[in-house]
């Protein structure tokens, strides 16, 4: 086969691997969000909200990782097929779970930070469309 065929092999692959990292993000937050509800400290509930799911994401990544590297390392007859998926899902398995357990718990921190510093006021729609043609009459220059 040539490049072309595995490149289309690979974005299976690639959209297989974006409903399990999606769901591992998913499944992370909402463990977060049950213990902010239940009165943590945003430190401690994104600690215990990540400590809770951690089992569960690197063993979904492991499974998916380690089932498909022969796969990924085949030189048999027919693996130019399967190895674009398998190496898509592999990395992408292992890095998708390192971003969920490392840089969502993270961003989340700085989301929440943010908005309990900066909280958003609600404009009602008449006045924030006033806003609007007000500043398209009077452009500041």
């Amino acid at each position: 086969m040539d490049g072309d065929a595995g490149l289309g092999l690979g974005a299976v692959g690639f959209i297989a691997l974006i409903g399990q990292a999606s769901l591992n993000g998913v499944l992370v937050l909402s463990s977060i969000l049950e213990h902010r509800r239940g009165g943590r400290e945003l430190d401690d509930a994104i600690r215990h909200g990540c400590d809770e799911r951690l089992r569960a994401v690197s063993m979904t990544a492991a499974l998916a990782a380690l089932g498909l590297v022969p796969a990924a390392m085949s030189h048999a007859i027919g693996s130019e097929v399967q190895r674009p998926i398998a190496v898509v899902i592999v990395g992408g398995t292992l890095s998708a779970c390192l971003l969920t357990l490392v840089v969502l718990p993270v961003m989340y921190r700085l989301w929440a930070q943010a908005v309990e510093r900066w909280p958003m006021r609600r404009l009602a729609p008449a006045r924030a469309v006033r806003m609007v043609a007000s500043a398209r009459r009077h452009p500041r220059r």
